[in-house]
């Protein structure tokens, strides 16, 4: 366009909910033929007959309108568990019952949506003609969307936060008994974790502190001195809660604070200091995290890890699950309407707020409490109808203002947000927790959380999709600087000061040498690319370059490497230079963020061959330490208190793997295990094979255990094996042969796994957890550990050797070395989200991260 053109364009408006719906879902099924017929041009494209690929007796339309992005969603549902087969190149598609697949948006604008559109695209809004058809939210009954709202923080006045005592004793709102009981049965354990003696504690809106009770009990079970400090709205809430508490608890100093969250947050930074060698807490409870979606939730608790928080502190935070919507909608509409009462009383504040006297501005005759669960967003929604057309005067700063409301629309004063489990898991990513542990209560309706602020994330930039953060082209300035504070937390807070010189495992170097590697093998590349000269000191090249990595069946046998000097240099010598080293990094990138540079070529190359080399070693260095008796836990990381607890709840075993279809390119269709092999089963396998003393060549006991076989070695030290029974097993592909090869039925042989990188989001990798979670049925291949493969690594036809690194594969076409897909709970999400990469260990190698699951073949 040139300037003065013009453009018609015509947009829909964000009408009314059952409008949309009735449009995209016609009673005549016009629209249902049309995206139906979408699976069959799809089968025409992928060069399939009709109805051989995507049966249309097993998917269904599915016509949605997310009231929250204002758009119109249509999708395919699966009515039944599938296997699709595209072609013998392409990996099988699962879908599972029920599972929907996308394929149409249809985006709806109110008027500022209108102004941010021009604004971004930098056109002028000059005119606009509107249809005649008056179509306003009051044309539906029980949603709508571009609805008005009234503040939640109007529910919370005196009498509201009362009114809301009031309800935490009625029965059908399970969120209070939940949280108590979980604090009468769980709290000393909850505080034992998460504060320490001389420790400080912050509650978020503490209420009449009827839960807290419990936990101030656990303190002073447990002789520990605490400072608590109380947040509310009310000063009468507060004078009235904590003046008895003070001479109940005279071990603990009560402080009240006036004001909001927000006001909160910059005052405990500056005002409420961690003590030294103690903890500071914050508490969080009631499902508060439920009044905010699930971005602005993401948002708040981003804002308190950076605004109120140093590293080390813990947030516990009450999070409701997402339960059956009967039970939700009944917490929240209860039959003795005490929540209608503190709805309703909204209303009388926000006349008080305004300046009106009570039932001058909203007359409560003409308005009701609409209670809906919105089971597609996962959330309680609270509105106000009006009962009649009506217009509201208002005066605000002397102006007068008219609102016109039509009858029966709504207004929207609460939303209630619940949470499933990889829901938590992305709300931690996005806020830059670590997720410590969590306690649930005996109906596992409701959970207790400790999340802790952790010395580095993985996770990358905020706000985006894992496919976005996975597009970002060469890592950042920021994303280096935590993969550095990684490796800083595991190789100087997790080794004594004089324990550098040991070597856990006899075939590899001693951990000196790795503090060494990393900054010279970058600084190397960057030197030959860029043609300049080495860091100094610059001999430092010559013994740190290459380490060894010699055949397990023959250690005389080893690639070329770096000398082995007489003595390794002072550590403190080595992180000097690995300092250098880094500001050599940085300057570059900078200058590429700033503009100032194009990186682009070998360069940008190196830069990711630096970052991915600097994760690789992560693992590295943790498989050797976890090998090591005189392991240190990681600093700024709490360890899950299940793998220490006292008195631990029998495991109950992990149900048996199911078989689900799976296809191999260019053989017969197979089933594949829906996770990967347990602990418990392998230690069954384990038995029966001594127990029948079975002759065997290769070494069955992992080396992830110890040599009695009772505990699991894990960065925070042993384990007893019967508390993680339903773990995967880490072990070499030979010992997985052997197992396959005991239950004689299936065979531990594969040629490729779908990938799942973009489902796989919420998996345990990028150190969510610093131990493995529970296997869980239909688990991708990303996180908790590697997944093994019979494939042998070796040359494929048009292979050429990198330029820049040919070692890099080339070293280990030995036939020895397998491939392994994946990643473990400790590969960084930049390479366990990468669909193409790969990895590959020696057949017989014992110390890797990583499991495996079985494949039964139907031809045997």
């Amino acid at each position: 366009m040139e300037k003065g053109d013009t453009f018609l364009c015509g947009i829909d408006r964000r009408n009314p909910a059952s409008v949309v719906k009735l449009a995209y879902d016609d009673p005549l099924g016009v629209t249902r033929d049309f995206v139906m017929n979408g699976l069959r041009h799809v089968e025409r494209m992928w060069g399939h007959e009709e109805d051989s690929l995507l049966r249309q007796d097993m998917f269904e339309y599915v016509s949605l309108y997310n009231a929250e992005l204002g758009r119109h969603e249509a999708y395919y549902r699966s009515l039944d568990d599938q296997c699709l087969v595209v072609n013998e190149e392409s990996p099988a598609i699962q879908l599972e019952k029920g599972e929907l697949v996308m394929i149409e948006y249809s985006v709806k604008y109110d008027a500022k949506d209108i102004h941010a559109l021009m604004k971004e695209s930098g056109l002028v809004w000059v005119k606009e003609w509107v249809d005649t058809t008056g179509c306003t939210s009051s044309n539906y009954g029980k949603e709508t969307v571009a609805i008005r709202s009234i503040p939640t923080l109007v529910l919370y006045d005196d009498r509201g936060l009362d009114i809301y005592d009031k309800i935490t004793y009625v029965e059908e709102y399970y969120l209070t008994n939940a949280e108590m009981q979980i604090f009468m049965d769980q709290g000393d354990e909850i505080m034992e974790t998460c504060v320490g003696d001389g420790g400080v504690l912050i509650e978020l809106g503490v209420g009449s502190m009827r839960k807290t009770k419990y936990l101030l009990d656990s303190i002073v079970k447990q002789g520990k001195s605490v400072t608590y400090y109380a947040l509310d709205l009310s000063e009468q809430s507060l004078s009235s809660s904590l003046t008895p508490l003070a001479e109940s608890y005279p071990t603990i100093q009560f402080i009240g604070l006036l004001g909001t969250y927000d006001d909160s947050l910059s005052y405990i930074q500056t005002n409420i200091p961690r003590p030294k060698d103690s903890t500071r807490t914050i508490l969080w409870l009631g499902s508060s995290i439920g009044n905010y979606t699930r971005q602005q939730a993401a948002a708040f608790l981003r804002n308190v890890t950076t605004l109120a928080m140093e590293t080390g502190d813990t947030f516990l935070c009450g999070i409701d699950r997402r339960n059956a919507p009967e039970i939700v909608k009944l917490a929240y509409d209860d039959p003795k309407k005490i929540t209608r009462d503190f709805i309703m009383n909204g209303l009388k504040n926000t006349e008080h707020i305004l300046g009106y006297a009570e039932n001058s501005l909203f007359q409560q005759e003409l308005f009701e409490y609409v209670s809906i669960y919105n089971d597609v967003l996962g959330r309680h929604e609270a509105y106000y109808r009006s009962l009649e057309a009506q217009v509201l005067e208002i005066q605000v700063d002397g102006v007068k203002h008219e609102i016109a409301l039509e009858k029966g629309e709504l207004i929207n004063v609460e939303y209630s947000t619940k949470y499933s489990a990889g829901e938590v898991q992305t709300l931690v990513n996005e806020a830059g927790f670590y997720w410590a542990s969590q306690w649930t209560d005996k109906t596992e309706r409701y959970d207790m959380h400790c999340f802790q602020k952790s010395p580095f994330s993985l996770m990358g930039v905020p706000g985006l999709s894992m496919s976005e953060k996975m597009s970002m082209g060469i890592p950042t300035v920021a994303e280096y600087d935590q993969i550095f504070k990684t490796w800083d937390t595991i190789a100087l807070t997790m080794i004594s000061p004089e324990g550098y010189l040991e070597k856990p495992i006899s075939l590899r170097h001693p951990y000196i040498f790795y503090v060494g590697h990393l900054p010279a093998f970058m600084d190397i590349q960057l030197s030959r690319c860029l043609k300049e000269p080495f860091t100094e000191p610059a001999y430092y090249t010559e013994i740190f370059e290459r380490g060894i990595d010699p055949d397990v069946e023959d250690p005389n046998k080893c690639h070329a490497h770096s000398k082995v000097p007489d003595s390794w240099p002072e550590l403190s010598e080595i992180l000097k230079y690995a300092e250098s080293c880094k500001q050599r990094l940085r300057k570059i990138l900078v200058a590429h963020e700033c503009g100032d540079v194009l990186v682009s070529g070998p360069l940008a190359r190196i830069l990711w061959i630096a970052y991915e080399h600097y994760a690789m070693h992560l693992e590295t260095f943790l498989y050797m330490l976890v090998q090591s008796p005189n392991i240190q836990p990681p600093k700024g990381f709490i360890a899950p208190p299940y793998l220490f607890r006292k008195n631990p709840s029998p495991v109950v075993p992990a149900p048996e793997a199911s078989l689900l279809p799976f296809s191999i390119p260019a053989e017969a269709c197979t089933r594949i295990q829906s996770r990967q092999v347990t602990i418990g089963e392998y230690r069954n396998f384990l038995l029966d094979t001594n127990n029948n003393q079975v002759s065997c060549e290769v070494t069955l006991r992992p080396e992830s255990w110890n040599v009695d076989s009772t505990h699991v070695k894990t960065a925070f030290g042993l384990v007893e094996i019967e508390r993680v029974l339903n773990w995967p097993v880490f072990v070499s592909a030979a010992q997985a042969s052997s197992y396959a090869e005991w239950l004689m039925e299936l065979v531990a042989a594969r040629k490729y796994l779908q990938d799942e990188n973009e489902t796989a989001s919420v998996g345990n990798f990028g150190f969510m957890s610093w131990v493995p979670r529970d296997v869980s049925e239909g688990s991708g291949v990303v996180g908790n550990g590697w997944e093994l493969t019979s494939t042998c690594l070796e040359e494929y036809e048009g292979y050429e050797k990198s330029v820049v690194y040919p070692g890099y594969s080339s070293d280990f076409f030995d036939g020895k070395h397998d491939i392994v897909l994946g990643g473990s709970w400790a590969t960084a999400p930049r390479m366990a989200l990468r669909s193409s990469f790969r990895n590959w260990y020696q057949r017989v190698y014992p110390y890797v991260f990583s499991g495996f699951r079985l494949v039964a073949d139907d031809r045997i």
